[in-house]
């Protein structure tokens, strides 16, 4: 999946940044990010259906920025393939405890002061799109519990009591 930038290219890059500055290339980077950014929040958020040729012209844009960056600064393949590598064994490392955790698909924050995890379906930019209330619900064997909602194997239950907290949904068996 290598790039590989022609000699004209590469040249063409070079021309960019000698009449522009890095400084204003930068700018141009951040901004042609940004629009990727936007083209693709549009499939996340599924407002319009996706456009491929949009997605593939901004990650074009994106990718020759990148290069100039890259060319600008000095970073030859070697150095990013390591970094990446690098990135890549933190990446797995993630996966593999986050496989074999409750809380997959979940946003580990502060609220309150407090650490805990937020269901990602709650956070959109970067705020809390509905209420949350992060209380673990305490419960022993046979106590009834009526389930309000299931989020990523998770349910949100309420007692008898009338206390509402969360527990793992495979800690809970249906009485039905």
């Amino acid at each position: 999946m290598k790039i590989q930038f022609t000699e004209s290219e590469v040249k063409t890059m070079q021309t960019a940044l000698d009449r522009w500055g890095l400084n204003a290339q930068v700018g141009v980077a951040v901004e042609e990010c940004a629009e990727l950014i936007v083209v693709l929040k549009k499939y996340v958020n599924r407002s319009k259906k996706p456009d491929v040729d949009e997605i593939l012209d901004e990650i074009a844009d994106v990718e020759m920025m990148l290069a100039q960056m890259r060319l600008s600064l000095g970073i030859d393949d070697d150095t990013l393939r390591k970094r990446i590598e690098h990135k890549f064994g933190k990446l797995n490392q993630y996966l593999s405890e986050q496989c074999d955790s409750h809380f997959y698909d979940w946003h580990e924050c502060v609220i309150g002061g407090h650490e805990t995890f937020v269901p990602i379906s709650f956070v959109q930019d970067g705020k809390l799109n509905r209420d949350y209330n992060p209380t673990e619900l305490s419960a022993k064997v046979g106590d009834i519990l009526i389930v309000q909602e299931i989020v990523n194997a998770w349910l949100i239950v309420e007692n008898v009591e009338g206390v509402v907290g969360w527990i793992p949904a495979e800690n809970v068996v249906s009485a039905t």
